[in-house]
C-alpha cells in the first residue's frame, strides 16, 4: 500500500471518518500523582494516592480471593473533576486492588477463559466504592498484603501522593475501543490494503487518532487499552461502556507494561449506582 496514494485517492473518506470520530468526544480529565513535600501531604479527604483510607468506622474493609486485604490505591475528590459527563460534582472515589490483579484478566480469547478471569467483576480483585458524603469516615490503618508480585511499591506505604486533576479535555475513542474499530475497518477492507494492516494502523493513528496518543492516565472518555479491548470478544460486555478510571504503571504502583480501565454501565453512572463495574487490563 502506497501512503501518499492511498491519501489522495481517499481524502473526503478520511474527512468523513475524521468528523465521525470527533462526533463521539468524551470529556476527560487527565491526573497524574505528586509526591508533595514533607509536611505538605494531601488531607484525608484529598484527592491522592496511597495512605491509609478514609473509611466508614467499625466496616470492613475490602479484601481479595484469597482473604488478604486489598490494597488502597486512589481516591478522588470528584469536587477537583468537573466537567465529566454523568459523573457526581462531589463525594469521595475510592479504587482498592487486589495483589493478584495483575495477573488475572488478561485473556482475550474466549476458549481460555477461567473462572475469575476476565471481566474482574467489582469484588473480584479489586473494589470500586463511592462514598457521597465524607460525613462517618475515619482514617483506618490497615496491613499491606504480602505477594510476590505487588501491585504497589514502597512509596505508597510512606504516604500520601497528591492527585493532581489537569484540563478537561475531549477524548475520542481509540481504535481498540467498539466504535474506534468499526472506522477502522472502513479502510481495513479496501482492496488496497491487502496485507499490509499495520501500515495502515500506524497510517490512520498519526491521521485519525494522532491528539489521542498523549492521553494517559485520566477519569471520564474512554477505556484505552495498549493491544486489545476485550470486549470485542465478550459482547455481553459492552454495556459497561463508560470509563470511570484508567490508569497504568506510575510511582507508587509497581505495573509494569498494564493498562488497567474501570468501566460502568451508562445507566448506572447516570443514577450514581458504583456496585455493578468490571476492571479490564491489557499487556504489552
Amino acid at each position: 500500500m502506497k501512503i501518499d496514494a492511498f491519501k489522495t485517492k481517499y481524502a473526503a473518506e478520511l474527512g468523513i471518518a475524521k468528523q465521525d470520530l470527533l462526533a463521539l468526544v468524551r470529556p476527560c480529565v487527565p491526573f497524574d500523582a505528586i509526591k508533595r513535600s514533607s509536611g505538605n501531604e494531601p488531607g484525608l479527604f484529598e484527592s491522592r494516592l496511597g495512605g491509609n483510607p478514609a473509611w466508614p468506622k467499625e466496616h470492613p474493609l475490602p479484601r481479595d480471593s484469597n482473604g488478604d486485604h486489598m490494597v488502597f490505591v486512589f481516591q478522588f475528590n470528584l469536587a477537583d473533576f468537573k466537567g465529566l459527563d454523568g459523573f457526581p460534582n462531589s463525594g469521595l472515589l475510592q479504587l482498592f486492588l487486589g495483589n493478584d490483579t495483575n495477573e488475572r484478566g488478561i485473556t482475550g480469547i474466549p476458549e481460555y477463559r477461567k473462572p475469575g478471569d476476565y471481566p474482574l467483576h467489582n469484588g473480584d480483585a479489586f473494589q470500586l466504592v463511592y462514598h457521597d458524603k465524607t460525613d462517618g469516615l475515619v482514617e483506618t490503618a490497615y496491613p499491606l498484603p504480602e505477594a510476590e508480585f505487588k501491585v504497589y511499591t514502597p512509596e505508597i506505604a510512606a504516604g500520601r501522593f497528591g492527585i493532581l486533576a489537569g484540563e478537561v479535555c475531549q477524548m475520542i475513542p481509540p481504535i481498540d475501543e467498539m466504535h474506534g474499530t468499526d472506522i477502522f475497518n472502513r479502510f481495513a477492507s479496501l482492496p488496497e490494503v491487502g496485507d499490509d494492516h499495520w501500515e495502515l494502523f500506524g497510517f490512520l493513528s498519526e491521521t485519525l487518532w494522532r491528539e489521542q496518543l498523549d492521553i494517559g492516565l485520566h477519569l471520564g472518555g474512554y477505556a484505552n487499552p495498549l493491544q486489545l479491548d476485550q470486549r470485542s470478544f465478550f459482547k455481553e460486555y459492552r454495556k459497561y461502556d463508560r470509563c470511570l478510571i484508567s490508569f497504568a504503571e506510575m510511582e507508587g504502583l509497581d505495573l509494569p507494561d498494564m493498562v488497567f480501565s474501570v468501566l460502568i454501565s451508562d445507566q448506572d453512572l447516570k443514577e450514581r449506582r458504583f456496585d455493578d463495574v468490571v476492571l479490564i487490563a491489557d499487556t504489552d
